[in-house]
């Protein structure tokens, strides 16, 4: 004899489908993450990544996420990292590794008819094409 249930039984609640989200990872102390929204500010309701999911696909601080939300608000896998793919992840270098490019071409701010303050610009703070001045 077969018994078929039209309803799960008690104790049991049906599957949530799980669903994309995208955010930008904020790493936690204990190395667990949230997905935060476009504002980055924390919300209850942000999806969390456990630090096994953080270690295996080397996540780091910043990172634009596409994530599979599961139950509960919690992440349970990656679909990608800043515009690629997870695998393509493993070989990048951190921001202090990297190879710093110095100007070489020179941006000035003298002109004719700005008169006697682009000189005056040029000669206290020069600024090269490339460089990240303030």
């Amino acid at each position: 004899m077969t018994v078929t249930l039209d309803h799960p039984p008690v104790g049991e609640r049906p599957a949530e489908a799980a669903r994309l989200v995208t955010g930008v990872l904020d790493i936690e102390s204990g190395a667990k993450g949230r997905l935060r929204g476009p504002d980055l500010l924390p919300l209850p309701a942000d999806p969390q990544l456990p630090a096994a999911l953080i270690r295996r696909h080397g996540l780091r601080k910043g990172d634009l996420v596409d994530a599979v939300q599961g139950a509960q608000h919690t992440v349970t896998g990656i679909a990608r990292v800043n515009g690629r793919a997870p695998g393509e992840l493993r070989g990048r270098r951190g921001f202090h590794d990297l190879t710093p490019l110095h100007p070489r071409e020179r941006l000035r701010f003298e002109h004719p008819a700005a008169g006697l303050t682009g000189r005056v610009a040029d000669l206290i703070a020069p600024v090269g094409k490339g460089q990240r001045g303030l």
